[in-house]
């Protein structure tokens, strides 16, 4: 139940008339009246505290926190804030034998215009070296793939002025947002730990950066066996890293890393016994949702207008719904099904908002048959794959 805050006009008169009442008679009409004067002074004190009372009350709590406030009820249960990170590559440069490469010695990535640094000193072997780069800057904007060059920005004697991506060591992330940060904290205060359970090793994967979902299970990564000590756990990359959420192999190695090892690199996390080739880490699938919508009968100015409010809302939809794993997933929404009148709720609305009117919704899986239901799978998400009108 929310807190209604009175008026200041209302804490006024409520005031004055417990002046009027203590000392037994009444004020003057008169604004300049000492009574009134002081009544209204004392209300905007007091309405100033009762803005304050509400303010604090909000920040105790992890739903509506914000800030320094969010962030001390997050480590009080262990969930700290994503900071941002750097990109940190490798990348051969070629030259003369003997030639070194000195630590700090910066590259300007040809496609982003960034500045990269060595972190040690190279020497030039067999006509090439491979050095390791961090990207001046934290963030997404680092990031560059593999093929492609960087320039020296001074000429070193003996040694190439470009330098060719090899491999990625960790990918550039930005830092967290406040609102998914509050989401992992919210999390965790459903799912308590619980000495290995699922909701534990949501939480170890998750302190990741880069890292947006992970969704555990038991047994192996198609589940068709289970046997004591397999887990399968499917991450979730951030849309920074890729817009349909498939994790890098660079993403899972940290995600291993973090669920086998504690904050102090001590293999303290999972129950002993458990070895670690039983422990699958795996990227998440995104699986195309096709929608036909037959017959749409609207005004002729408000189709385009409709029509991409019809694919903004769904693929909000299909991207909205994850499977359901016991222990973790909370709240009375059904995820993880798609069924046609979900599907047609959303489209209707939208054409009736518009005044307009349609036949028949359908949806589709890749496979091209019309279902009426389908169950998304163990670390299956969706998206929109498109829409189709159709006229019949």
């Amino acid at each position: 139940m929310s807190m209604e805050i009175p008026t200041t006009k209302e804490i006024a008169d409520s005031n004055l008339y417990n002046f009027e009442k203590e000392l037994n008679q009444e004020a003057p009409l008169n604004d300049k009246a000492f009574l009134r004067v002081l009544s209204g002074v004392e209300a905007l004190q007091i309405a100033s505290l009762y803005r304050f009372i509400v303010e604090r009350s909000l920040q105790n709590l992890a739903s509506t926190a914000s800030g320094e406030d969010l962030s001390r009820i997050g480590e009080s249960i262990g969930i700290f804030r994503k900071a941002s990170i750097p990109a940190i590559l490798d990348a051969e440069i070629q030259g003369s034998d003997g030639v070194i490469i000195p630590q700090g010695t910066e590259f300007i990535g040809q496609i982003n215009g960034l500045v990269y640094l060595t972190d040690n000193n190279q020497t030039i072997a067999a006509g090439i070296a491979t050095l390791t780069l961090t990207a001046k800057l934290p963030g997404t904007s680092g990031n560059l793939g593999v093929g492609e060059i960087l320039n020296i920005s001074t000429q070193i004697a003996g040694a190439n002025s470009l330098a060719t991506i090899s491999e990625i060591i960790q990918i550039g992330t930005e830092e967290e947002s406040e609102e998914g940060y509050r989401a992992r904290v919210l999390r965790r205060q459903q799912a308590k730990p619980q000495g290995g359970a699922a909701a534990d090793y949501q939480a170890w994967g998750e302190e990741v950066e880069g890292v947006a979902h992970i969704y555990p299970y038991a047994g192996d990564v198609a589940g068709d066996t289970s046997i004591p000590g397999q887990r399968t756990i499917f991450v979730e990359a951030e849309v920074s890293i890729n817009t349909d959420g498939i994790a890098p192999q660079t993403l899972l190695d940290e995600v291993r890393e973090s669920i086998i090892y504690d904050q102090n690199g001590r293999a303290t996390r999972q129950p002993l016994g458990l070895p670690s080739d039983l422990l699958f880490v795996v990227s998440i699938t995104r699986t195309s949702v096709f929608v036909r919508i037959i017959n749409m009968e609207v005004d002729s100015g408000l189709v385009s207008s409709t029509q991409a409010k019809i694919s903004l809302a769904l693929d909000e939809l299909f991207r909205s719904m994850s499977p359901f794993i016991g222990g973790i997933t909370f709240g009375t929404r059904q995820v993880g099904v798609i069924t046609d009148p979900l599907v047609s709720d959303v489209v209707q609305d939208i054409i009736t908002e518009a005044g307009g009117t349609v036949e028949q919704v359908q949806f589709q899986i890749p496979s091209g048959t019309t279902l009426d239901v389908y169950q998304l799978d163990r670390g299956e998400l969706a998206k929109l794959g498109g829409v189709t009108y159709v006229t019949v």
